[in-house]
């Protein structure tokens, strides 16, 4: 059984750590934003990753750190 889970960076990037049976940590480094990722969330399921950038952006990933699709910054209008 292995445990997984992820991390945000000001580096601009997320990083997937997966708990490996003998306890040795395996890392796979997810690129793509233009500024610091703020925030990693895992679907309910458990097998997409999504993370959020400063830039606005939302980027999802497979549990093994396959790109899946960005979501584009939206900008908000008021009024």
């Amino acid at each position: 059984m292995t445990n997984v889970f992820a991390t945000a960076s000001t580096d601009n990037t997320a990083t997937i750590w997966t708990i490996l049976g003998n306890g040795q940590l395996e890392s796979k480094e997810l690129t793509g934003h233009t500024m610091q990722v703020r925030t990693a969330t895992w679907s309910h399921d458990g097998e997409t990753l999504a993370t959020g950038s400063a830039d606005g952006s939302i980027r999802l990933w497979t549990k093994g750190g396959k790109f899946i699709k960005e979501i584009p910054k939206v900008e908000k209008k008021y009024g």
